[in-house]
């Protein structure tokens, strides 16, 4: 049987556990129905955390959708390697799981997907 490692669920006791390079599957909702469901079903690499104003800075491989019509307050885009990614500000009530270890998370969209 394989072994499943922990990993946290966001609550208010344990979101100072979060690290840099952590990855994370977040839990918001914008109001595009296409960008949300994007950000809600893959993970993010945190990347920054800025206590000035309580936000983490969240970096995903861009979608492969035209994200010129979406405002540029949500998120800005950045080249390394010649992958496209963007950053997106996150609040702490927005991060719903986070793991240092990328299959922990991919083993809980999984489960979600398939409902198990």
């Amino acid at each position: 049987m394989k072994y499943i490692k922990e990993y946290y669920k966001h609550s208010e006791n344990n979101i100072d556990n979060l690290e840099l390079y952590d990855y994370v599957i977040s839990d918001v909702k914008l109001s595009d129905d296409k960008m949300t469901y994007y950000l809600q079903n893959n993970i993010g690499q945190l990347v920054k955390i800025t206590e000035d104003d309580f936000l983490y800075n969240v970096r995903y491989i861009a979608p492969d959708f035209d994200l010129s019509s979406y405002p540029l307050s949500w998120f800005t885009t950045v080249v390394i390697d010649k992958i496209n990614y963007i950053n997106m500000p996150l609040e702490p009530r927005e991060i719903k799981y986070w793991s240092k270890d990328k299959s922990d998370l991919e083993l809980v969209l999984n489960i979600n997907k398939y409902n198990l």
